[in-house]
């Protein structure tokens, strides 16, 4: 097939996905053209896969950057010579999508969280997003929560195919040897036999990065390393600092991701998830994960085989979930096993391959006669 899929390019889970997904179809023998504003934060050259990027012109006479417009001249361009648009975030991508395929090739949509609980069922778009989403030649989501939620709140005929985000077992294996000075030098010489807790986030307030400070407050054997940055950063310093915790908090950026590995755990305190694409990576590289017991996080982490799950705002009962799986150093071999045997690329590339295949068999283009496509 020739795939063209679209994305935000900005670190994120739906980015991260989306390039995984072009990647993955491309070493398999599609012809995929990924497009973004830029080059995603994930990219890598792959045979096969090529880049197309979001021209914004200057248009000073309007209040933003015209966007979905800009998205849209982009995806028509790709709609020429593809099969098929898939397209991530149906929020603001599906609209542009559909305007620029009209009827010369299909449409499908994977919806990540906020299409469904933020964004796309907010009052003012709700009916708008329906309307879209029903004229799609196929539906996925990547939780099987998710995919409920989404078919009874947008009405939906039929329930969104849940395609689980995945993982290469080989691009993430745990270190041979884990070692917690590797991340010494973020902390001072007093701190360097503390455990390890992780937590990867755009620290957005969703993702609660206040409380995993409260977890580590309470955790005087522990120190924590946040991978990101975001709007919540400030009042989660703040937060450290009245903690008296400061000295055992380090922000450092995406650069780290590739020795995460060497930690103790990873700490994900989120209000929601519809799946949990930086748990499963922490549990590939070995990481028990300690988080809350949120729909679509628990078809991921497993309670009390792959890490500890709790209420959400629990830091005392996450707390008690760090020490616990500290204590319990087989987790790391069951969370990798969790991983590799549930999400591996192996397995979900070929559903995602069937599904794609499946919309561009039977889609019929709108306004013509109804017939299949050969």
């Amino acid at each position: 097939m020739r795939i063209g899929v679209s994305c935000l390019a900005a670190p994120g889970g739906s980015g991260a996905v989306a390039t995984a997904v072009a990647r993955g179809l491309a070493l398999r023998g599609h012809e995929v053209r990924l497009v973004a504003s830029e080059q995603p934060f994930r990219w890598a050259p792959t045979p096969g896969l090529s880049f197309h990027r979001v021209e914004i012109p200057p248009a000073p006479a309007l209040p933003n950057p015209p966007w979905e417009y800009s998205l849209a001249a982009a995806l028509f361009d790709v709609s020429q010579v593809v099969d098929v648009i898939h397209v991530h975030y149906a929020v603001p991508h599906l609209a542009a999508a559909l305007l620029a395929a009209e009827s010369r090739c299909p449409v499908v949509a994977t919806l990540h969280g906020t299409d469904v609980t933020r964004v796309g069922s907010h009052p003012a778009v709700l009916p708008f997003t329906r309307s879209l989403l029903t004229r799609c030649a196929a539906l996925s989501t990547p939780s099987a929560h998710l995919a409920k939620v989404a078919q009874r709140l947008f009405a939906l005929p039929e329930t969104p195919r849940a395609l689980p985000n995945f993982i290469d077992p080989e691009a993430l294996r745990p270190p041979a040897t884990p070692q917690r000075a590797v991340f010494d030098p973020l902390f001072s010489s007093a701190l360097s036999g503390l455990a390890t807790l992780v937590h990867v986030s755009n620290c957005r307030p969703v993702k609660r990065v206040t409380d995993a400070i409260r977890v580590v407050g309470a955790l005087p054997e522990a120190r924590l390393v946040v991978i990101g940055e975001g709007p919540d950063r400030a009042a989660a310093e703040r937060e450290a600092e009245a903690l008296g915790a400061s000295d055992r908090v380090a922000w450092v950026g995406a650069e780290w991701l590739p020795r995460f590995g060497h930690a103790d755990a990873y700490l994900n305190p989120s209000e929601e998830e519809s799946f949990g694409l930086a748990a499963l990576e922490a549990m590939a590289v070995g990481l028990p994960v300690v988080g809350t017991r949120v729909p679509g996080f628990d078809e991921v982490v497993l309670h009390g085989v792959t890490g500890s799950l709790h209420p959400v705002g629990d830091a005392a009962g996450m707390a008690a979930g760090v020490r616990e799986v500290l204590g319990r150093p087989e987790l790391r071999a069951a969370a990798r096993h969790r991983a590799v045997s549930g999400f591996s690329a192996d397995a979900v590339l070929p559903e995602v391959e069937a599904w794609l295949a499946s919309a561009v068999a039977s889609w019929i283009p709108e306004g013509k006669e109804a017939r299949r496509r050969s």
